[in-house]
């Protein structure tokens, strides 16, 4: 264990503590082990393995907020490359339902108050995201619309106007668009709150 936590390459040490839990399987710190490797299998971007380490970690502490965290993000990310339809909406919909339960995540007895708001700062935008992109795809546009202002009102001001809150911003307005009955003039608002801050080619293409 204090070989794999002393390494400094962060995929050394992931490694490391994945042979460690190899080894000692039923470890009394084994939700801290896999939520360590998990957040450093996610900051090199090796995300099959960071999805693989947040299923155990849940497993362990199904409330877990940092891994509902990984599981939306991963999830919602994977989700905008598919293609066929059912495929697409099932993992939107898996991103929406990890991102409920991290909406729903209590703090936990050990952390304080302070460091607990920090992570529903940190984490909170995406599950709003998660959830507004899964209502969105399939027409919910009353709860796509519910989750989008709430990631726009969880983040500083200066934070909508870029990736990755931006892009809601303009689901935002489509979301208006699509409502019954149409909503054109929060639509306009939202429209054109997008296209002043993106950059090319969406400005010009939302523009038109």
């Amino acid at each position: 264990y204090n070989n794999a936590m002393t390494q400094t390459d962060p995929k050394a040490k992931a490694a490391a503590l994945e042979q460690y839990l190899t080894q000692f399987p039923q470890s009394a710190v084994k939700a801290t082990v896999l939520e360590t490797a998990m957040v450093l299998d996610y900051s090199v971007s090796d995300f099959t393995k960071a999805l693989d380490a947040a299923d155990r970690l849940l497993q362990v502490n199904p409330s877990s907020i940092k891994g509902l965290y990984v599981e939306a993000q991963v999830r919602n990310t994977q989700a905008a490359a598919l293609t066929e339809a059912a495929a697409k909406q099932a993992a939107l919909d898996a991103a929406a339902g990890y991102a409920q339960k991290g909406l729903a995540a209590t703090k936990p007895a050990c952390m304080s108050d302070a460091d607990f708001n920090t992570q529903k700062t940190t984490f909170y935008p995406t599950f709003y995201s998660a959830i507004g992109n899964a209502a969105s795809n399939k027409k919910d546009s009353a709860t796509a619309i519910d989750a989008f202002k709430k990631e726009l009102t969880s983040v500083p001001e200066a934070q909508t106007h870029v990736v990755p809150v931006l892009p809601d911003i303009y689901q935002l307005a489509l979301a208006y668009l699509q409502s019954t009955p149409r909503d054109y003039l929060d639509c306009a608002f939202y429209g054109a709150r997008f296209t002043v801050f993106a950059p090319e080619p969406f400005k010009s293409q939302v523009a038109t």
